[in-house]
């Protein structure tokens, strides 16, 4: 059953605005104030295989460790153990291997692992963490480029500009646990059709909520089968992308001047860190909603936590828990530049400092668990 569309772009000015500017001030805190690392994974390479990027990681059953690699020559995900160690490519046992269904995303229902094929406008369920050899498949006839399951089991499918006579020209489509398309949201102006960005827009999982922004925008969303709720916009100081640029099909380079969201988030309580983009500068946002305090990376006091800021990516893990991916050149640029405190890494978790040095003279890709401190929050 069909449902019809909601949400439109006006609807994003419902949500109180959070400031974003150059002139953020300082704070007394240091990073190491408010989280704490509890975990650390160094990848090993995939034998026969190169791990080239980390665009999404997925702690599964076990806390087997899922990760999406886009920057091979056709996008994989691989499957490793809590250890670190490299188990296999998820889908790689089916006779139409990863790449042969046009992989864009994967995502995980309880014991289920799903793979958005876009190339073949399906969605492949596998078991036994993606290592099984006969997927469940359901036809979408929409292609997408993201991909979320909720707690129902339900398909929520972010399509950036690339619609079908099923998805429409919306952002969202939303598909029951048994394949049925009962309702699309956030309609989109056609002339944006055929253009897709890297570096802004999302969809994804933080918590117990799944999290939605579109590109060039500046408010974030969050997403249940059946609506779209705003709870959170920032003004970037007049500096917010102007709608008909983007329906012009907005390039890299007309984006200098503005401020908007970039492509990852993760929010635990009233802690929310986010990528933006503000006057051609990426920047790493922090913001407390108790507070209304919003930061960057710059804000805080310098310690060995922020050196690591300066290099890596934040992606969610579980309610309680994010991870700070140090993808391989980011790892060794860390290294190279004298950036790992060895000894007060050391001192916040055993052997932390240790390893990221070992990982950095090797280019390893590394993932550190973090968790805040009880009651911590922006000041």
């Amino acid at each position: 059953m069909f449902f019809g569309t909601s949400c439109t772009e006006s609807e994003r000015l419902t949500t109180s605005a959070v400031k974003v500017g150059n002139n953020l001030g300082k704070t007394t805190l240091k990073l190491s104030d408010i989280m704490r690392p509890t975990s650390i994974v160094v990848l090993d390479e995939p034998t026969n295989h190169s791990l080239r990027s980390i665009s999404k990681i997925i702690y599964a059953e076990n806390n087997n460790i899922i990760i999406l690699d886009v920057g091979s020559d056709f996008r994989t995900a691989y499957l490793y153990d809590p250890q670190g160690s490299f188990v296999g490519v998820i889908g790689d046992t089916n006779k139409a291997e990863p790449h042969d269904i046009g992989l864009m995303d994967v995502s995980v229902f309880r014991d289920e692992v799903t793979l958005l094929g876009a190339g073949k406008r399906s969605f492949f369920n596998y078991r036994n963490n993606g290592l099984d050899s006969d997927p469940l498949t359901f036809a979408t006839a929409s292609i997408g480029d993201k991909l979320e399951r909720d707690a129902f089991g339900n398909y929520i499918l972010y399509n950036e500009h690339s619609g079908t006579n099923v998805s429409g020209n919306n952002y969202l489509v939303v598909y029951d646990n048994a394949g049925n398309l009962i309702k699309r949201m956030y309609p989109y102006n056609s002339s944006r059709e055929n253009l897709s960005y890297e570096y802004t827009g999302f969809l994804l999982k933080s918590g117990k909520s799944l999290w939605f922004s579109p590109p060039f925008d500046n408010t974030i969303y969050e997403v249940t089968a059946s609506k779209l709720s705003p709870i959170m916009h920032f003004d970037f100081e007049q500096a917010n992308v102007p709608i008909e640029l983007i329906d012009k099909k907005i390039s890299g380079s007309e984006t200098l001047d503005y401020g908007f969201i970039g492509e990852w988030f993760v929010k635990h309580g009233s802690l929310i860190q986010l990528e933006y983009f503000y006057k051609g500068r990426i920047h790493h946002g922090f913001f407390d909603e108790s507070s209304g305090l919003f930061y960057n990376t710059n804000s805080f006091q310098v310690d060995a936590l922020s050196k690591l800021y300066q290099r890596c990516t934040i992606m969610p893990r579980d309610e309680s828990a994010f991870v700070m991916v140090l993808r391989s050149e980011q790892i060794g640029s860390l290294y190279k530049d004298g950036l790992i405190d060895q000894e007060n890494l050391n001192a916040m978790l055993p052997g932390l400092g240790d390893e990221l040095m070992e990982a950095g003279t090797q280019n390893k890709p590394v993932l550190v668990t973090f968790q805040y401190h009880n009651g911590a929050g922006l000041r």
